[in-house]
């Protein structure tokens, strides 16, 4: 099969349930040019030129589990892992094997021990078409089937504790519902290069997830040519039901009588000279003449007997009682006189006045509760009255609060629209803007001849520590996340510091830079550089937008620290600055700070460069005689492989992000829990998740209801950026 996005396929599918979806696998597929069924072949391997799925998805909501179909579908142009797909019929039907036990099939074919076979009873299973050949023989590699319908069979009531998917069914041979019990079955010669089944999808990987069996079909739409035809019921079976039916007609029709005995032998005498109901007999049972008089002498007397007759004395006074009226109504009184005499008649009489008077007391009990109900009722009316001229006094508020919610909507349609129109004068002249807000304070420090720079670069040395200092020369990655842990903890209280450790150390094993809160980045900025540069961190701080970008990565490329923090890049919305700087110099962390007001107008592209941790959350002032760490560490000597199962199985289920923003935050969830060693999803997962997909309304609050709960969302950036729109 080629991936050819404008070719149609037909499959023969069935349906599953898998996390509460019903979807489709493929038992076979149908070959259109030869209209035949042919084998399926599967490989799901991304690497491999062809996809060819397993299963299909179908958004009809009208599945039958189990039960094959024929599906046509295509490939999806833009995705070849995705499918659309429709039912359709195409002419002929399919038809599914079922096999009698293998100690049955070995043997000859004999048509009087199959008859038994199929009285006794046979499993099936629950998934068969109405339709289905029955595999009763094999001979000379081939089958002998009998094309069998469900409803020709009952089922057997028997408890299955095995495998609850297949039941028993048999054949009635003692129905007398000669018309409808379908005696006479075709049957086919099925080779066994003709027989298709799904022993591929059976051994596919994929499968072990999904409760399949093992199916077989005919190889073709369209049935061979018969072989013959096979009898389910014996002669003797047949004669017995067919001439009870026919006597009894016949009774019907010429209200027989005792007298009419002679009629009974005249009657049976003539069966055999009719050649109507002999041909009738005949195309029911497909036994033959001689064989159906050979029956009848067995089983005639049966027949006769089987006959309801009334007795003859009783039919002659039932007449004569009834033709003499004087008579009748004597009768009539005698057996009231007896009856009104009799105990029987007595009791009744007794527990029909008992009724009565149970009837006068409800009677008198529903009167005086109808009594109570009519004051009630006038409570009610003068209750209602009130509430009309309530309800009335709401409409009139009502009408005022929809005159002040019409001229509050006005003030804010006036309020948007000077909003936009003052962000697009700001993104529109961008460069008068961070001018207007520069720190002035900045500005003075700097040089004058730097100012075409367009940014300030803050150099710090070794000695510059505003507290006391401890060294220790950390060897691996656990001793980074304890020393950098015990710095952060200076400035946060309860374990906070514990879950912003593992998000930093999460990004910066992802080789992502960092996004932090403008007031506070800086203090953990300081907290990292400590570590790597034995100092605090060097700073640059962009107060020009149109920044002369050479000269800043030339200063970049001159400094030797690891640890660089960035002021304005974001806030004047040049990410395309931001990308930069990090790709040309990878063995260097950026920490780049950002108002929380303009989160939410950064574009998505960029959070697949960097991680945003938020840090307002717990934060206090450092106590002075407290000892920070400092030490050597280099980072990109800090190797660590995390779990590579993903361990929150909602990123991955989420049908929002693409398949590389879950890999992305699926590895960094991995990272973070393997530092923190707790299942908990941290805040800065749940943020990038939100700042992956985009945050507005409706998104952010399907995140929250597919993903994780309020409660949990309450403390990531949605609590802060959209608390108006939740």
């Amino acid at each position: 099969m080629n991936n050819n996005y404008n070719d149609e396929y037909f499959s023969i599918v069935a349906a599953y349930n898998q996390n509460g979806n019903l979807w489709y696998y493929r038992l076979a597929d149908i070959d259109t040019e030869s209209g035949k069924i042919i084998e399926a072949t599967y490989n799901t391997d991304d690497d491999s030129y062809v996809y060819e799925p397993v299963t299909l998805y179908s958004k009809d909501p009208n599945k039958v589990e189990y039960k094959p179909i024929i599906l046509k579908w295509r490939y999806d142009e833009f995705d070849e892992r995705k499918q659309y797909t429709e039912k359709y019929e195409l002419k002929g039907k399919i038809y599914e094997l079922a096999f009698l036990p293998n100690e049955i099939l070995d043997q000859e074919y004999d048509e009087n021990r199959i008859r038994n076979i199929l009285s006794t009873g046979f499993h099936i299973s629950n998934y068969l078409n109405n339709e289905f050949l029955l595999v009763v023989s094999q001979n000379n590699n081939s089958y002998t089937a009998l094309l069998c319908t469900q409803k020709m069979f009952k089922e057997k009531k028997e408890v299955n504790e095995y495998d609850s998917d297949i039941r028993c069914i048999y054949f009635d041979k003692n129905s007398n519902d000669l018309l409808n019990s379908q005696p006479v079955l075709n049957v086919y010669n099925i080779p066994y290069e003709s027989i298709v089944s799904n022993e591929a999808l059976l051994d596919h990987p994929y499968s072990k997830s999904i409760d399949i069996e093992y199916r077989c079909f005919f190889d073709s739409l369209q049935l061979p040519k018969k072989q013959g035809t096979f009898l389910l019921k014996n002669a003797d079976d047949y004669t017995l039901t067919f001439f009870k039916k026919y006597l009894k007609e016949m009774k019907d029709v010429l209200s027989l009588s005792n007298k009419d005995r002679t009629k009974f032998i005249n009657i049976i005498q003539s069966i055999d000279k009719s050649k109507e109901l002999i041909e009738e007999f005949k195309e029911h049972t497909g036994y033959s003449t001689e064989v159906l008089l050979e029956s009848f002498n067995k089983k005639g007397v049966d027949v006769v007997n089987s006959i309801s007759k009334d007795n003859e004395m009783f039919t002659v006074l039932k007449i004569f009682l009834i033709s003499d009226q004087k008579f009748y109504d004597s009768c009539l009184s005698q057996i009231k006189i007896e009856w009104e005499d009799s105990a029987d008649f007595k009791d009744k009489l007794k527990k029909r006045e008992e009724e009565e008077l149970s009837l006068l007391a409800e009677i008198d009990q529903n009167k005086n509760e109808l009594s109570s109900l009519k004051d009630t009722k006038k409570q009610f009316l003068v209750e209602k009255e009130q509430l009309l001229e309530e309800k009335e006094q709401i409409l009139r508020e009502q009408d005022q609060l929809n005159n002040n919610i019409t001229e509050l909507k006005v003030e804010k349609s006036n309020l948007t629209e000077s909003i936009n129109k003052a962000l697009n004068e700001y993104k529109t002249d961008i460069v008068t803007v961070i001018k207007n807000v520069a720190p002035l304070e900045l500005v003075k420090q700097s040089n004058v001849n730097e100012m075409p720079k367009g940014y300030i670069h803050q150099r710090n040395e070794n000695e510059h520590f505003s507290q006391k200092v401890k060294f220790y020369e950390g060897e691996n990655i656990q001793d980074f996340y304890e020393d950098l842990e015990e710095n952060i903890s200076l400035y946060y209280t309860n374990n906070r510091s514990c879950e912003i450790t593992a998000s930093i150390l999460a990004s910066i094993l992802c080789k992502k830079a960092l996004v932090v809160d403008e007031c506070i980045g800086e203090t953990i900025a300081d907290c990292i550089s400590y570590l790597c540069d034995k100092k605090p961190c060097d700073k640059y701080i962009i107060h020009k937008a149109d920044v002369d970008v050479s000269k800043l990565c030339c200063s970049l490329k001159e400094n030797n620290n690891q640890i660089i923090y960035i002021d304005g890049i974001l806030n004047s919305f040049n990410e395309q600055l931001m990308k930069q700087l990090i790709k040309l110099f990878p063995e260097k962390l950026f920490i780049y700070s950002i108002d929380e007001e303009n989160m939410s107008n950064l574009s998505r592209n960029i959070w697949k460069y960097v991680t945003y941790i938020e840090l307002e959350k717990n934060y206090s002032n450092i106590d002075n005689n407290s000892e920070i760490i400092i030490s050597n560490y280099n980072l990109n000597d800090l190797n660590y492989t995390a779990t590579t199962s993903i361990k929150d199985k909602k990123i991955t289920q989420n049908p929002i992000l693409s398949d590389y923003q879950k890999l992305e935050i699926s590895k960094m969830f991995n990272f973070y829990s393997d530092f923190i060693k707790s299942e908990i999803v941290p805040t800065f997962c749940i943020n990038q998740i939100i700042l992956n997909i985009g945050i507005n309304r409706e998104k952010t609050q399907k995140v929250i209801s597919d993903l994780y709960s309020e409660e949990t969302i309450s403390d990531s950036i949605i609590g802060k950026v959209m608390e108006d729109t939740l």
